[in-house]
């Protein structure tokens, strides 16, 4: 795991600086482990001001209230042997064909059709 870096005017200077480095780890407390750790000690990735975000289509109070049944718990899945770790990103090249110019869209996604879509508004285009 790379935690640093050194930049120098040669190798042999960074190598002489990165010898010099040293690393000082805090234990921290309480080691929060599970969902339910991090509920009861209140920690929550990111500022308080996002912690409340959700996705919502549609109203979903009035939907509520008009079902027929609503369901209310807590769910729980094991843990996963997998963990991405690419960086959410894409990358855009313009390719022109005489008086049309394409985009080839490489882009690190599971839902290439939101991408399409997205790119599609912001262009103020159909799909």
């Amino acid at each position: 795991m790379v935690i640093g870096l050194c930049v120098a005017d040669t190798e042999e200077h960074a190598r002489q600086a990165a010898e010099l480095v040293r690393i000082k780890y805090e234990e921290l407390s309480p080691v929060i482990l599970s969902i339910d750790e991090a509920i009861k000690y209140e920690s929550y990735l990111g500022s308080p001001d996002q912690q409340e975000k959700s996705l919502q289509v549609g109203n979903i109070d009035q939907g509520l209230l008009e079902s027929d049944n609503v369901l209310e718990g807590t769910f729980y899945i094991g843990g996963q042997e997998h963990f991405y770790m690419e960086p959410n990103a894409f990358v855009v090249q313009p390719v022109s064909e005489g008086h049309y110019t394409q985009l080839h869209v490489y882009s690190t996604t599971q839902a290439p059709s939101q991408v399409q879509r997205a790119i599609a508004e912001a262009l103020g285009t159909m799909c």
